[in-house]
């Protein structure tokens, strides 16, 4: 079996990118849902419509933007500034094609303040990976230095 490393670019850029299109396919799915079925999932959850829907928006494209910065990275480079815009270009643009998608969902529609939550969530996720890779690099330096 070939190593990834041996295989050809398109190989390892699909292995990589796998866990973001999958958790894609995740998003579509929810929002292929009629909006009746979001109301009562909401209502199970006793939670106010609006505050749920900004939470998912924020988690779930946080998340999308953390995958899509770990896939980038694995081609560009960890501290790569282009692996971390891709990763938030990759949520927000795969926010807004959903918003179009649910246009064509039954009592579902688009609206422009759902990619900016997508759009929060991904820089918030892409934002907290550069301080964890940024305070790890800084005591790598410090404890190479003090020895």
């Amino acid at each position: 079996m070939k190593s990834l490393l041996q295989r050809p670019i398109y190989a390892t850029l699909a292995i990589y990118w796998m866990p973001a299109i999958v958790w894609a396919v995740a998003i579509s799915t929810v929002s292929h849902i009629p909006a009746p079925e979001i109301q009562k999932a909401a209502e199970a959850f006793d939670a106010v419509p609006i505050a749920l829907d900004i939470a998912y928006h924020v988690i779930v494209f946080g998340v999308m933007g953390a995958l899509g910065y770990w896939a980038a990275s694995r081609h560009l480079g960890q501290r790569s500034k282009w692996s971390y815009l891709a990763g938030l270009g990759f949520a927000i643009g795969y926010g807004a094609v959903d918003e179009v998608h649910q246009t064509f969902v039954s009592g579902r529609s688009s609206a422009a303040e759902d990619v900016g939550y997508d759009a929060l969530g991904a820089a918030v996720a892409i934002v907290a990976i550069f301080a964890v890779r940024f305070v790890s690099a800084r005591s790598e330096t410090r404890s190479t230095q003090i020895r």
